[in-house]
């Protein structure tokens, strides 16, 4: 009872959050209710699906009763975000308040995956292997003091150079990163400098640890995060969670990595997995026994070197084979898809080459363990890498036979003909429900997932099927927004424009941002569904806008998304075209955006193969595919978007949709709906502007 009494009165109208914020705190009733709901999940066990509009101040809301649950359970508690944005606000704005409030001892660790840590050991071993190297030289330089100063060993803060030397030094960072295979019990210890073991030691005495989805999925199907035990989890973000679920499930090789996993394996004048071997060969004291070694790594590389040039034949031949898809074309694969396959004989034949091939190496290393010197530091790491280069070969090899040869119903399987690393073969899961329902909330105690935009039409359900919830095993708790959303914000639709598929939709486009910017001088964030569209758009805007001194900023174009949004802020009348990255996680308060366009509805990509498939089954369970998947995803993404415009009490912008299926279409009505205003028809750009200057001007 006395920590619900804290609870009361962290959150009462003039309770200890007022205090602590002072000036800047605003009470929040839904932030309160939010509070008591994580609270009593934490308490009696189960799963809390909580919908928090911006402005309710979530984060708090949901950290006050996980640090006091913490602290009464004597255990961490997991925090689960999507973006490193999310958890820097947790650790540099809410921990502060957190332990004014409650206690200043609080302590709260990020986590993150093994290969982010700097290991020392394999440092010293790859300097040592190149030494009196160009790169050798520079390595030491560049990364060489902070190697030795650095006190986290997060590899996110190495000093990268910028520009060409980047994917050098990015590569680099995988020879010198934390490897498992390298985690000895002599050397790598938290006492004695190991940052991956030292980051899980600060860990296990937490009260808040937190991680990102990816860990937390990996911890959860493999326990190879190296998280302590915990029994409780709260997921911001969480919209995010069933799509980042299906990475560690998904599998594919693409033209580029596949030849580079062969060249991995050693082939004639190729470094991998035989060149470490032929270290250690040449270092044996017996000839024969050095002999011997060295001329059968000769053997095993000349037949890499073979296949090498078979595995080219095949890509080739794929190419050529009918069917292959064109362009920007994807061609799904497997079963329930229309094409069983089309790959060339010859990719079954490779694939029958291989697989003795990688256990020649695998003989080899066991070969050179047996007959190399007592195992010293300086035997030990070579084995250790041409071991880590099997296992990813092994990893990479496996992957291709079973994308050959697809045998998987539970998942999709398909062609990319032109990646930036050549083509792609792909595959991934239907559904990640039974996994996510196994291993989180049938084994963990409670979990609470967050986020902005849970619910459609105000019902849970279809992120609940997601996730693999039950309708009885979870309850949903939707908080109303704080802001005066009607009065903030003037909603607009066009009638008479082009439909979004027509051509002569990017030029109507194109003269409406080009009149809302010239004429009302505001600054405007157009958010596009396909990044062509947007070059089409920019590419006609551009000169016009520039001609009259409004900065045009667009992605892919001018910068990415932190870039483009540091250098629109600081500018005054400005517009910004924004794809995928820029519908949700990125804020404007303020001036820094008064007018929203959203160029047309985000409806999935229907030709998408994930999305083909998960239509076709819905519609073999008696489903209407649009109804039960297609319009749910897209009102979804349209409330993202629209979460853009409107950040705090005072801001005031337009919403503009261009698409005008929002009038002509009867599902219009759910997206109008769906983010709680009105929204009033312009029959012309021109009446548009005109309408919309009066009502910022008020």
């Amino acid at each position: 009872m006395k920590q619900v009494s804290v609870l009361e009165d962290i959150f009462a109208p003039e309770g200890l959050l007022s205090k602590v914020l002072g000036e800047q705190h605003e009470w929040r009733p839904q932030q309160r209710d939010m509070a008591r709901a994580v609270a009593r999940v934490l308490r009696d066990s189960g799963a809390l699906l909580v919908e928090a509009p911006t402005g309710v101040g979530k984060s708090l809301g949901y950290l006050v009763p996980a640090v006091l649950w913490a602290q009464r359970e004597k255990r961490p508690i997991v925090i689960s975000t999507y973006t490193r944005t999310l958890q820097d606000q947790i650790l540099d704005k809410e921990l502060p308040s957190l332990r004014r409030m409650i206690e200043r001892r609080i302590r709260a660790v990020v986590l993150k995956g093994r290969s982010n840590y700097l290991c020392r050991a394999r440092w010293d071993h790859y300097l040592g292997e190149i030494r009196g190297t160009v790169e050798a030289e520079e390595l030491e330089r560049v990364l060489g003091p902070w190697v030795q100063g650095t006190v986290s060993g997060d590899l996110s803060e190495a000093p990268i150079p910028s520009g060409k030397a980047a994917a050098r030094f990015a590569a680099s960072l995988g020879r010198i990163c934390s490897e498992s295979r390298f985690c000895t019990s002599g050397r790598c210890a938290a006492e004695s400098g190991c940052f991956f073991k030292l980051s899980r030691q600060q860990a296990r005495e937490a009260t808040l640890i937190i991680v990102n989805h990816s860990l937390l999925m990996i911890d959860l199907l493999t326990s190879a995060a190296g998280l302590p035990e915990w029994t409780a989890v709260i997921i911001d973000e969480a919209h995010h969670l069933p799509r980042v679920a299906a990475e560690p499930l998904s599998f594919s090789v693409t033209e580029q990595a596949f030849d580079d996993v062969l060249k991995g394996l050693g082939g004639r004048g190729e470094p991998g997995i035989t060149d470490h071997l032929r270290r250690l060969a040449r270092g044996l004291a017996d000839k024969n026994d050095r002999t011997d070694l060295l001329n059968g790594l000769r053997e095993l590389e000349g037949e890499t070197s073979t296949l090498s040039v078979l595995a080219r034949e095949f890509w080739a031949d794929l190419k050529a084979a009918p069917g292959f898809p064109r362009g920007d074309q994807r061609l799904r694969y497997g079963p329930g898809a229309s094409v069983r396959s089309i790959f060339p004989a010859s990719g079954l034949a490779l694939m029958d080459r291989l697989t003795p091939l990688l256990q020649r190496h695998e003989e080899w290393i066991e070969r050179t363990r047996r007959r190399g010197p007592d195992a010293g530091a300086s035997e030990v790491w070579p084995l250790a890498e041409a071991e880590r280069g099997l296992d990813a070969a092994r990893e990479a090899i496996n992957n291709m036979g079973e994308l050959l040869t697809p045998d998987k119903a539970t998942h999709v399987y398909w062609i990319e003909p032109a990646t930036a690393r050549g083509v792609a073969l792909r595959a991934a899961p239907l559904d990640v429900g039974p996994q996510l329902r196994d291993v989180l909330f049938t084994r963990k105690e409670a979990a609470v997932l967050t986020s902005a935009t849970l619910s459609v039409e105000g019902d849970f359900r279809h992120l609940a099927h997601k996730l693999g919830l039950p309708d009885d095993r979870f309850e949903g708790l939707r908080l109303s927004s704080p802001f005066d959303l009607q009065a903030q914000v003037a909603g607009w639709s066009l009638l008479g424009l082009p439909d979004p598929s027509d051509p002569r939709f990017a030029e109507s486009l194109a003269v409406g941002i080009e009149l809302l910017a010239r004429r009302l001088e505001r600054k405007m964030l157009v958010l596009f569904t396909s990044h062509d569209t947007l070059r089409r758009v920019e590419s006609m805007v551009r000169e016009p806008l520039e001609g009259r001194g409004i900065r045009l900023l667009a992605q892919g174009l001018d910068g990415g998304r932190r870039q483009l949004r540091a250098e629109f802020v600081k500018r005054g009348a400005s517009v910004l075209l924004g794809a995928a990255s820029f519908w949700e996680g990125v804020d404007f308060p303020g001036e820094e955006l008064e007018i929203l366009l959203m160029a047309r509805l985000p409806f999935l990509v229907p030709t998408d193969p994930v999305v083909e498939a998960i239509g076709e089954r819905l519609a073999q369970k008696g489903q209407d595919p649009f109804r039960a998947f297609h319009l749910p995803e897209a009102l979804i993404r349209f409330r993202q978007g629209f979460g853009r415009l409107i950040r705090r009490t005072g801001d005031r912008g337009l919403f503009v949709v261009v698409d005008p299926r929002l009038e002509t279409r009867a599902y219009g009505a759910a997206f109008k709906a769906s983010v709680g205003i009105e929204f009033q028809v312009a029959g012309s750009w021109d009446e548009l502007v005109t309408r919309a200057g009066e009502w910022l001007e008020r």
